[in-house]
This record gives C-alpha cells, sequence and structure tokens, in this order.
C-alpha cells in the first residue's frame, strides 16, 4: 500500500509514537450517521485485523483489512478543524 505523509503529520507522528491506526468508523453529525476515517498515533491492539505498512522513516502504518483505499494510495496530513488541529487520512473510504 501506498502511504504519503505531510512534512507536518510526519512531525507529529514521530513525536508521538512513530505508529498510525487508520480505520471507518460510523459517527454521528449533526445531519445524522456518517461513515468517516479515523486516525490513531498508537498500534492497534487486534494487529491481526489491520494490513500493516513501513514508511521509509520507519513509522508503521495499520489500516484495518477490509476497509477501501484509494489505488493512489493513503495520504496522512493535518487539518485545522476549528482552532484545533488534527491527524487526518484521505484516500480511504467508499467516496
Amino acid at each position: 500500500m501506498k502511504v504519503t505523509i505531510t512534512e507536518e503529520a510526519r512531525e507529529f507522528i514521530l513525536k508521538n509514537g512513530g505508529a498510525v491506526t487508520v480505520r471507518l468508523e460510523s459517527v454521528g453529525t449533526a445531519g445524522g450517521p456518517a461513515i468517516e476515517a479515523v486516525v490513531f498515533t498508537s498500534v492497534p491492539g487486534d494487529k491481526e485485523n489491520y494490513e500493516e505498512t513501513t514508511t521509509p522513516e520507519g513509522i508503521q502504518v495499520y489500516v484495518r483489512r477490509g476497509d477501501p483505499v484509494d489505488a493512489s494510495g493513503l495520504r496522512l496530513e493535518i487539518k485545522r478543524v476549528g482552532c484545533r488541529r488534527r491527524l487526518v487520512a484521505r484516500g480511504i473510504g467508499m467516496w
């Protein structure tokens, strides 16, 4: 699996343990439930349910098996949400 990580996201991930878990989850929104990619800076407890990739920088990336990833791969970046910033994944999901 191809994984692209922006410089800012790379620094954040390395500062927070060097591992990322990405999976799709149903989340509540103002418009009702939605499927969204969630990103954690940790190793999943059930690693056998995830596809593991290690980037050239040594970052371990875990994506839950069965969650669809674009042919162009996964992109990890930092996004501003209101006044806060968070790690997000692009290229995963049905859309």
